[in-house]
């Protein structure tokens, strides 16, 4: 099944909610979320779309032993800089694309996987081979609510993802250079 973020009858469906482990309840969910500007409109749907959501995360990171999108990387670059939250937003066998300074990662079901959206920078691509474990860590993720995409529309949520570690020191680690196409379109029309 696939859920798409938008409005949807909310519906409380108790052997849903006994297949995702109820990590949340709507209590919880709300407390949690109530400086986000949503936790007056959270429902029970978002708490099953949240656990379903955190289930599924832990399913994608069972099923391979490689670095996951998801995982959470100590990140130290040559020159000493130092990102102990850096998100990667996705990957495979041969590369893997890491946020050194993520803003937090919206995430969805896609049909395989848990799909990430990232904001942030700068970001590096690596081989997945130089990425240690680093142990399990605590990290916070962003979803659509009920309400569907807008300011107050995103329902935040902590659950925990295996950490990695990986120092910069390598030749095999590059730099990407990201613009958002709003910057460009800015600067190309203000005559930049």
């Amino acid at each position: 099944m696939i859920w798409l973020p938008a409005r949807s009858n909310c519906t409380n469906k108790n052997a849903l909610n006994m297949k995702y482990g109820n990590f949340y309840d709507l209590e919880s969910l709300t407390l949690l979320n109530r400086h986000e500007g949503c936790a007056c409109s959270i429902k029970e749907c978002d708490v099953e779309k949240v656990n379903r959501l955190i289930s599924r995360m832990r399913e994608d990171r069972e099923r391979v032993s490689l670095p996951t999108a998801g995982d959470v990387v100590t990140y130290t670059t040559r020159g000493g800089d130092y990102y102990p939250q850096a998100h990667i937003e996705r990957g495979d066998d041969r590369e893997v694309h890491i946020c050194l300074l993520p803003q937090t990662p919206f995430c969805h079901e896609n049909e395989k996987c848990t799909g990430y959206n990232t904001e942030g920078g700068p970001w590096v691509i690596t081989g997945p081979e130089l990425l240690l474990p680093d142990g399990i860590r605590s990290k916070q993720f962003r979803m659509w609510g009920h309400t569907g995409r807008h300011r107050n529309g995103a329902v935040l949520f902590h659950t925990f993802r295996q950490g990695m570690e990986i120092h910069g020191t390598r030749s095999s680690v590059r730099k990407v250079h990201h613009k958002r196409m709003d910057e460009i379109h800015h600067r190309v029309s203000a005559g930049y």
